[in-house]
């Protein structure tokens, strides 16, 4: 198994990789200014959230063709936050699969709060240990801080639906998860996200703090 971890190569990146409790190769952040023109942003997005949404979508883009161009198989993208909980047998894992993340409501982030208090932990409760298939009409996933790719061959043909997309890009969750590109989820998660409560793409540069098995966690230094 390969592991890639997209990090910038700045203070921060510096101590997240620091952290990292696996062995990796690190994919500096690049630029996402050459796809920028294929982004819809909120008419009161900051330059900031645009410039690192923009890099965050083209540096996994990078490793994507990476993938595709060397032929590689059985490969994990994390981003700096990711921390291993535990060894992951990926033989029997098929699909491109999530290994990290949130649920979220459906359809509204309005109603996504309220959602999480009644409807999260039912679904989560009811996941099988191992892969499970995403139902789109009951939940809908954030974070792309573990993804795994079993085949460079169906590599290929996401990335190929990612660039030949006509929709708009947006956040690389976002958009992932409204174009149903990724179906699967591995339960419970083996990485879990601990951003130290520090955001590179927030202008408050306030994180989120620890995510694990779906769930957000209080942030605990």
């Amino acid at each position: 198994m390969k592991i890639f971890v997209i990090s910038m190569n700045n203070e921060v990146g510096e101590k997240r990789r620091s952290l990292l409790n696996y062995d990796y190769e690190w994919i500096e952040c690049v630029s996402g200014e050459e796809i920028m023109d294929r982004f819809r942003f909120r008419h009161n997005s900051s330059e900031q959230f645009k410039t690192a949404t923009a890099s965050c979508f083209n540096s996994h883009l990078t490793i994507l063709k990476k993938i595709v161009d060397e032929k590689l198989d059985d490969v994990i993208i994390c981003e700096d936050d990711s921390l291993k909980v535990f060894d992951v047998d990926t033989k029997n894992i098929d699909e491109i699969c999530l290994l990290g993340g949130r649920l979220a409501h459906p359809t509204s982030w309005k109603l996504d709060r309220d959602w999480r208090k009644t409807k999260e932990s039912e679904i989560i409760e009811n996941f099988k240990e191992g892969v499970n298939k995403i139902d789109y009409e009951k939940f809908r996933w954030i974070h792309t801080y573990a993804i795994y790719y079993p085949k460079w061959e169906k590599t290929k043909v996401y990335l190929e639906k990612i660039l030949d997309s006509k929709n708009k890009y947006r956040p690389l969750d976002n958009y992932l998860a409204s174009e149903q590109l990724i179906n699967h989820l591995y339960y419970p998660t083996p990485f879990m996200m601990n951003d130290n409560n520090i955001s590179q793409i927030r202008k408050s540069k306030k994180g989120l703090g620890m995510l694990k098995d779906y769930k957000i966690y209080k942030y605990e230094k």
